[in-house]
C-alpha cells in the first residue's frame, strides 16, 4: 500500500477527519478516511478494600444513557502517558494514584481511527479535588468489585468499548486487580 495524498477534511477540538489516497498492491487507487486524534490512557485504580474506582456519565454519543467506565482520557501534548494516566484519574476523581503500572497498549478501533489506548492499574493513596472538564459535570464515582463489574458487562451497564478491552487486557493475562 502506497500513500498517495493526504488531506485534513474535518477539524474540531477532540478530533480530525483525514482523506487519505492511496494505491493497492494491485496497483489500484482508493480513498480511505479515518478519524485523526491524540492518543489516550485508561486506568484501573484499585482501592485498599479491593474495589475498583469506575465512572458513571451520560454519553451524548448515545443519546445521554449512562455508561459505567474506567476513568480515562486523551494525552495532551508534550504529555507522557504515566502523566496523562495521573492527571486523568484527579481530574474525573479526585483521587491520587501510586504503583502505576503499564499493562498493555491497543488500537482504539483500527478500522477508522490512528489511535492507541495506553492501559495501566495503580493503587488509590488519597483524595484531591476533582476536576471534571465541561462535558464530564454530571459523572459520578462509583466503586465496584471485579465479579460485580463483570455483572454490569453481562447486564449492559458498561457500554465503553476501551473498558471492556482493558477488562479482557487484565483476565487474560491473569492480573488480577
Amino acid at each position: 500500500m502506497r500513500e498517495l495524498n493526504r488531506e485534513t477534511v474535518h477539524r474540531n477540538p477532540w478530533f480530525s477527519v483525514v482523506r487519505k489516497d492511496y494505491q493497492g498492491e494491485a496497483g489500484d487507487t482508493h480513498q480511505y478516511f479515518m478519524v485523526s486524534k491524540p492518543d489516550s490512557v485508561l486506568v484501573v485504580v484499585r482501592r485498599d478494600d479491593g474495589h475498583v474506582v469506575l465512572v458513571d456519565l451520560p454519553r451524548p454519543t448515545f443519546d445521554g444513557a449512562h455508561s459505567l467506565e474506567f476513568p480515562q482520557g486523551g494525552i495532551e501534548e508534550g504529555e507522557s502517558p504515566e502523566s496523562a494516566a495521573h492527571r486523568e484519574v484527579l481530574e474525573e476523581t479526585g483521587l491520587r494514584i501510586t504503583r502505576l503500572r503499564r499493562v498493555a497498549s491497543f488500537a482504539e478501533s483500527s478500522g477508522f481511527a490512528t489511535t492507541s489506548c495506553h492501559v495501566f492499574v495503580g493503587d488509590a493513596v488519597g483524595q484531591g479535588e476533582a476536576a471534571p472538564d465541561a462535558f464530564e459535570r454530571d459523572l459520578r464515582v462509583r466503586t465496584s468489585s471485579w465479579s460485580e463489574l463483570r455483572e454490569s458487562v453481562r447486564s449492559g451497564r458498561v457500554l465503553d468499548s476501551a473498558t471492556l478491552a482493558a477488562m479482557t487486557l487484565i483476565e487474560v493475562a491473569g492480573d488480577g486487580v
